[in-house]
């Protein structure tokens, strides 16, 4: 029999019901009621977020196939090594720039009434954390936007074709 600990998924749902344990024995008492909607909440969002990761595994493993295909055996750790470290420095400066947006642009702009503002209301609420969520969607839109036209191009279209 397996280690518990190397079961992924026993661990997932472990984590998820002691923390759902520990916030309903703190808010027992307290707020009965509120306690249901905090975990019905936790779970709605819960849910979506560990589906929303499943293609990440498919894509890394579609990016690491192409690579090894296409890069030279003597090169690969070189590449290799130049691409993660390409993806995890911007990691840093995504956190801050998104911080100094969401503060100082998006929030801001969420909180005057405007015409734009309004409209956007309907889809992404009114107060605290409307802001953010839609320099969430704008992020999304263009990155999605560059990906459709990345797939356009011929650099890309050529790594299908076999050598």
């Amino acid at each position: 029999m397996k280690p518990f600990i190397n079961q992924p998924c026993a661990v997932l749902i472990n984590t998820i019901l002691i923390i759902t344990i520990q916030i309903t024995t703190i808010d027992r008492y307290i707020y009965p009621w509120y306690t249901l909607y905090k975990i019905f909440i936790r779970c709605i969002f819960t849910f979506p977020a560990l589906v929303s990761y499943v293609p990440v595994a498919v894509l890394g493993a579609n990016l690491n196939t192409v690579m090894r295909v296409h890069v030279p055996l003597e090169m690969q750790g070189r590449v290799f090594s130049a691409r993660d470290t390409l993806q995890n420095i911007t990691i840093p400066l995504g956190l801050f720039l998104g911080g100094i947006w969401a503060d100082h642009v998006f929030e801001p702009f969420m909180s005057r009434p405007s015409a734009i503002q309004h409209a956007l209301a309907l889809f992404f609420g009114v107060g605290k954390g409307s802001g953010i969520a839609v320099m969430f969607f704008i992020v999304g839109i263009i990155g999605f936007i560059l990906s459709i036209a990345a797939l356009r191009n011929p650099l890309y279209q050529s790594l299908n074709d076999s050598e």
